[in-house]
């Protein structure tokens, strides 16, 4: 038996035990339950589902076990050892079947889009790439860094390309509201995205249900598009709309300038 399946095994009886204790309690209230019955329904079929094989519930495990969430609003007390055995196992587990949540794969996307605006600044000294490319011709159109592990870009529009050495790549739009944003994404990108890593987030190679968790995002809020002039196509992540994205830009120019 493997660590893993050891680890796993380990965490189905914690969980048979959890499941157990939630069924005596009723009312109450969560951010995803509306009651403590509800909130047990929803742990015995995920538990079922997770016996059958089905890793992909080791993500709303994840949630309603963390700290201060489901578990905790509805079991209190009674439920903290179990929790605390329960949650970190999860993760572990997350990690080691590579459970990827539709959240993950974007926070991924944006981390691979600073690696680019990372190499533009350390190279060129530069963040506001649209005008040290259009304006200031600091660097031309299409080429590579190879200094940084990028082995191809191609400004587009107000957008820019880009392949990395290990076969990621990223294609990724400015947006202004009304400061420099790099930061956002829509489904597109993040399909382009996920066919360069295929092996990582394999399940949304399926269309309809990156498409289905991307929605899921929409109307939770977790994901929003800004209502901003001009506008954009771009959803960002709703908690980072309260801090500021600009860029040490090198010049007072502003961005519709640029194609002058």
């Amino acid at each position: 038996m493997t660590l893993d399946n050891s680890k796993l095994e380990r965490l189905l009886k914690l969980l048979d035990e959890a499941e157990k204790l939630a069924g005596q309690f009723s009312g109450g209230y969560s951010n995803n339950f509306l009651s403590a019955q509800e909130f047990h329904s929803a742990l015995r079929e995920s538990l079922n589902k997770l016996k059958a094989g089905d890793t992909d519930q080791l993500n709303d495990l994840w949630l309603w076990f963390a700290p201060t969430c489901d578990w905790d609003d509805f079991i209190h007390k009674d439920g903290e050892d179990l929790a605390n055995e329960i949650h970190p196992l999860v993760t572990e587990l997350r990690k080691s079947f590579k459970v990827y949540t539709l959240v993950d794969l974007i926070t991924d996307y944006q981390e691979n889009v600073e690696r680019v605006m990372n190499a533009f600044k350390q190279e060129f000294n530069r963040t506001d790439l649209l005008t040290a490319y259009r304006h200031d011709k600091i660097y031309p159109q299409v080429g590579s860094l190879k200094k940084y592990h990028i082995k191809r870009y191609a400004f587009h529009g107000i957008g820019l390309a880009v392949d990395f050495d290990d076969n990621t790549s990223v294609d990724f739009d400015f947006a202004f509201l009304p400061e420099q944003r790099y930061d956002g994404f829509d489904l597109w990108r993040l399909g382009e995205f996920v066919s360069s890593r295929p092996d990582k987030y394999k399940k949304y190679l399926d269309k309809e249900k990156l498409e289905e968790d991307f929605n899921k995002l929409v109307e939770s809020g977790v994901i929003v598009k800004p209502d901003c002039e001009p506008s954009t196509t771009l959803y960002f992540f709703h908690s980072s709309l309260t801090k500021s994205k600009s860029t040490d830009n090198k010049t007072e120019k502003k961005w519709w300038e640029i194609w002058k």
